[in-house]
């Protein structure tokens, strides 16, 4: 009946495990949250940013401007179609429906 994962009404959020990692929707709040071996991946969609953590620094993407922060130092400003097609493959590749025990 659940696909996509597991959903609970109630906190409004859907989680879904991975053999390496988890994905967390916070539906009531808007985010995404990805968890990986090695990374994670941050989806506000209320807000409109991605933040996308690694091993030795961090991604963050900023839809409604349309401009790309890497590290703590600097940052890369790109189109808001490029950065709106990464936050959709990012969406669309972690929310595929997985089976659940």
């Amino acid at each position: 009946m659940g696909t996509g994962g597991r959903q609970g009404l109630g906190t409004g959020w859907i989680g879904q495990r991975l053999g390496t990692g988890w994905v967390q929707v916070g539906l009531d709040k808007g985010w995404v949250q990805v968890g990986l071996d090695k990374g994670w991946v941050q989806v506000g969609l209320d807000k409109g940013w991605v933040q996308v953590g690694l091993d030795k620094g961090w991604v963050q993407v900023g839809l409604d401007k349309g401009w790309v922060q890497v590290g703590d130092k600097g940052w890369v400003c790109l189109g808001a179609n490029l950065v709106l097609f990464i936050t959709d493959a990012f969406i669309n590749f972690f929310s595929q429906p997985l089976e659940l025990p």
